[in-house]
C-alpha cells in the first residue's frame, strides 16, 4: 500500500528530476544578461525594458524530455514609446540588426512572434526574443501574418507572471520562510541567499508533472495537436486554492477542470482569456481551438488520460513494482527509474533503522503510526538453510 505521505515524497522527486538543473538555470540566466546588455548597449536613442516571460519566468520550466532537445528561456524587448516602427520595421529591421551583430550569437531564425537565437558554445540551449512596444495598460508585440506582412498584436506578459506569482504568494513565502530556517540551522560561518529558482511552490511543481505527462503522452505528435503550456499554467492557477502539497493540487486541478471546461465553452467558441489583459479584446489562449477542433479534442483526450493516470485508489494499491512500471508510462523512463530506486533505497533505509512504523487502522508504512518494524540487517544477503 502506498500511502498518501509517501505518495507526495515521489511526486516531490519527480518535479526535482524534471527541473532544469542548477547549471542550466545559471547558464540561461547568464545568456539572458549578456544579450540583454547588448541590447541595452545599441539602443542608446531609446528606452527599452527586458524581462523574462513564460515558463522560465514562472518557475515552471522542465528538462528537455530527450536530451537531444532544446530547452529555452523567452524574454521580451520592451520600448517604452511609440518610436514610430511599424511591426515590420521593429522585427524584421531594427531588432534583427541588433540581434545579428551579437558575436556569441551562433545563428537566428525569425518565428512568427520571436527571433530565436542559438549559441555554438550552448548546445541544446535557445532563446527567444520577443520585440514589443509599451502601450498605456498593455503591450503590442510583433507578429509575423506572413513573409511579408506584419502586425502588432495586444499582450501582457509581465502583468500574467505578476498574477501567476500573486496566486501562491502565502504558500511561498512559508516555504521561503521554512527554507531560510534551515539554511541558518546548517551554516554558521555564511548564511547563502536562497535563489528565485529554489523555491517551487505546490502548483508550479504541479504544473511541472502536467507538463512532463503532456510531453510523454504527445512525444509522437506529428499534428501539432500537443496541449499548450499556456493553457495548462493559467487554468491549473485559476483552479488552485493554496493547497500545500502536490497531491493536493494535482487533485483540485483535476476535480475541477470538467467543470472549467464547461465554462470556457460559449456561443459554439472556446475561450481562456489572459486574466490581466486589458487591451480591448480579449487575448484569448485557445484561439486555436476554434480553428483546428483536434486540439481541443486531444487537450480532452489528455484530461481523460491524466484522470486515470492519476487516481489515488489505483495509486494507491500499487507496489514499488507496479508503481515503478507506471510512473515510466507517464514520466518517462529515465526519470522514473531514478525516482523509484531512490525511493525503494531510502525505504530500505527507514527500515534498517527502524524509523518506520505501521498504522495499525490502514496497514500502511508511514513516519507516525503504532507498531515500530524491527530492522532487518540481511537485506540483499543469500539467507543459510
Amino acid at each position: 500500500m502506498l500511502s498518501k505521505e509517501n505518495l507526495e515524497k515521489i511526486l516531490n522527486s519527480i518535479a526535482k528530476d524534471i527541473d532544469i538543473t542548477e547549471q542550466m538555470f545559471d547558464a540561461a540566466e547568464a545568456e539572458y544578461k549578456a544579450m540583454s546588455k547588448w541590447i541595452d548597449a545599441n539602443t542608446k536613442n531609446y528606452r527599452v525594458v527586458i524581462y523574462p516571460q513564460g515558463s522560465f519566468a514562472l518557475g515552471t520550466a522542465v528538462r528537455p524530455l530527450d536530451r537531444e532537445d532544446d530547452f529555452d528561456i523567452d524574454f521580451v524587448w520592451e520600448y517604452q514609446e511609440d518610436y514610430g516602427f511599424s511591426a515590420k520595421e521593429l522585427k524584421s529591421t531594427e531588432s534583427k540588426s541588433i540581434i545579428s551583430k551579437y558575436k556569441r550569437v551562433e545563428h537566428i531564425e525569425e518565428k512568427r512572434r520571436c527571433w530565436q537565437v542559438t549559441y555554438s558554445h550552448l548546445p541544446n540551449f535557445h532563446m527567444d526574443i520577443i520585440p514589443a512596444v509599451k502601450r498605456e495598460q498593455y503591450i503590442d508585440i510583433t507578429d509575423q501574418i506572413d513573409a511579408q506582412n506584419y502586425k502588432y498584436l495586444g499582450s501582457n506578459p509581465q502583468a500574467y507572471t505578476n498574477w501567476f506569482l500573486g496566486r501562491q504568494k502565502a504558500v511561498r513565502q512559508m516555504i521561503f520562510d521554512s527554507l531560510s530556517q534551515q539554511r541558518h540551522l546548517r551554516f554558521d560561518a555564511e548564511i547563502k541567499p536562497i535563489k528565485e529558482y529554489e523555491v517551487k511552490t505546490p502548483l508550479q511543481k504541479t504544473i511541472q508533472l502536467l507538463k512532463r505527462h503532456r510531453d510523454v503522452m504527445f512525444r509522437d505528435d506529428i499534428n501539432n495537436t500537443k496541449p499548450i503550456s499556456i493553457i495548462i499554467t493559467t487554468i491549473a492557477a485559476q483552479l488552485y486554492a493554496h493547497q500545500n502539497s502536490i497531491v493536493e493540487t494535482l487533485q483540485g486541478f483535476l476535480n475541477g477542470i470538467d467543470e472549467y471546461m464547461r465554462t470556457t465553452y460559449k456561443n459554439g467558441k472556446y475561450s481562456i482569456p489572459n486574466p490581466t489583459y486589458t487591451g480591448g479584446q480579449d487575448e484569448n489562449f485557445a484561439e486555436k481551438w476554434n480553428l483546428h477542433s483536434e486540439r481541443v479534442a486531444a487537450f480532452k483526450r489528455w484530461i481523460s488520460q491524466l484522470k486515470q493516470d492519476f487516481n489515488l485508489d489505483k495509486l494507491s494499491k500499487m507496489d514499488t513494482i507496479a508503481l515503478g512500471k507506471h510512473l515510466q508510462s507517464i514520466m518517462g523512463e529515465r526519470t522514473a527509474n531514478r525516482v523509484i530506486n531512490d525511493y525503494a533505497k531510502k525505504m530500505h533505509e527507514d527500515l534498517v533503522a527502524a524509523t518506520k512504523k505501521i498504522d495499525t487502522k490502514t496497514g500502511t508504512i508511514k513516519s507516525t503510526g503504532t507498531v515500530a518494524i524491527k530492522g532487518n540487517h540481511h537485506y540483499g544477503k543469500v539467507s543459510k538453510q
